[in-house]
């Protein structure tokens, strides 16, 4: 998990846990699976969110070459 609160610069603290998530495909023992925080931060935190994802892999992620992808069931 991941405790975020006011006090926290939004965008590197968004920065950083999304690619917590993303590096491996999220396969990885850092890979966080929630975040908790107050609703403020909640709202502040989806939003910034969105916007680094569609910067990094664009309007449609899933034709982006930099998304990774897990092969196949069996490599899940």
């Amino acid at each position: 998990p991941v405790y975020l609160d006011h006090t926290a610069d939004m965008t590197i603290a968004t920065k950083r846990i999304l690619w917590g998530k993303v590096v491996n495909v999220g396969q990885t023992c850092i890979a966080p699976d929630y975040v908790l925080c107050t609703k403020q931060v909640q709202d502040v935190f989806v939003e910034e969110a969105k916007k680094i994802l569609n910067e990094w892999y664009g309007d449609n992620p899933k034709n982006s070459p930099d998304m990774a992808r897990i092969i196949n069931n069996n490599h899940y």
